[in-house]
């Protein structure tokens, strides 16, 4: 039997009532990062959206850079398509397309340690897919809200500017991530296309792996196994989370807005602190919250402190506002990881 994937039947159907998909019809789509919780998502949610609208693209090339990934198996469905899930490194040049989606790297901290790979897979895909005979007419560039400052003992400051972070083990992420943002600012500049770059947030739904390693897939992965969840500080720490849906309409929606360069924050309107999602998520699972050190836990800091508020002006003129809350988010993505063989 062939999983149905990530995106559900009412989640495509809700993707294609808030997005107009008419412009990829007959379009040549290249996707990297096609491997990720978002870059499988968006996969599908173009393939199936745009056939509820009745469009299709020419064809949709999903890039990975690892071994057969079960996650991706839906794609078999759809025979009328191209599909290259496996491409090991950005050697060869990728296909020429109209409209390149940039996803990768991976967003979780347990792949922070290889800083090469997280160089090459921001830099090298973003080179290999502006390369090809033709370049792209529109690019979309998914970055991180990390590019603000990531692992700062005091937290972020309102109103923060992108910077470069002082060297550490996770600065690899965010400053790929940001030489990424300036290479194809550069390029556009010369070459006049669409540009678009979307700094996502906090971001959880189906697809989530077990190993991601951070507090937000630790939450839910424990609560999905029926384990009660423990909280590794304080908990104080305040992150805006959004579901997986509204994510992805906020960066679809992105790509096909006006102008010829458009930066803009992609993140949740409900702000919570750790323990607030945890405490949502074990109420659903019918599991507790503890501290790894019950005895004091206000003792407990989170050294990576509480980022500013995604700026999403830009999206929410383009008519975006989310959805799905993060307390009906929790129980899609529950069910979800119930029937899921998505575990690292």
């Amino acid at each position: 039997m062939t999983p149905q994937g990530p995106v559900s039947d009412e989640e495509a159907a809700n993707i294609a009532r808030r997005v107009d998909f008419s412009s990829v019809h007959g379009a040549r789509i290249l996707l990297t990062g096609a491997q990720g919780m978002l870059g499988n998502y968006t996969a599908q949610a173009i393939l199936e959206a745009s056939r509820l609208q009745g469009f299709s693209p020419a064809s949709l090339v999903a890039v990975g850079r690892r071994g057969q990934d079960r996650t991706a198996d839906w794609a078999k469905k759809f025979s009328n398509f191209e599909h290259q899930r496996h491409l090991v490194g950005f050697e060869s040049d990728l296909p020429t397309s109209d409209v390149f989606l940039h996803f990768a790297s991976a967003a979780s901290p347990t792949k922070y340690a290889d800083g090469p790979d997280l160089w090459e897979t921001n830099l090298g895909g973003a080179i290999s897919g502006i390369a090809g005979k033709t370049t792209p007419e529109k690019v979309l560039f998914v970055s991180s809200g990390e590019v603000y400052g990531a692992g700062s003992e005091q937290g972020y400051a309102s109103g923060a500017r992108e910077r470069i972070t002082e060297p550490s083990p996770r600065s690899p992420y965010p400053n790929s991530k940001l030489a990424t943002e300036f290479l194809l600012r550069g390029w556009n500049s010369e070459n006049n296309k669409s540009l678009r770059i979307g700094r996502v947030f906090h971001t959880f739904g189906p697809g989530l792996k077990k190993d991601d390693g951070r507090s937000f897939g630790d939450i839910l992965w424990s609560a999905s196994e029926g384990k009660d969840i423990r909280l590794r500080s304080n908990g104080s720490a305040e992150r805006n989370f959004a579901y997986i849906e509204d994510t992805v309409v906020g960066l679809l929606l992105l790509l096909f807005c006006d102008g010829a360069t458009v930066t803009t924050d992609i993140g949740g309107q409900e702000r919570l602190r750790i323990t607030e999602f945890a405490q949502i998520a074990a109420s659903q699972a019918g599991v507790h919250v503890d501290f790894e050190h019950p005895t004091d836990p206000a003792a407990v800091t989170d050294v990576t402190g509480s980022p500013p508020p995604p700026n999403t002006a830009a999206l929410e003129q383009a008519g975006w506002r989310c959805e799905v809350s993060v307390a009906e988010g929790i129980r899609r993505s529950l069910a979800s990881f119930a029937t899921s063989s998505t575990r690292q």
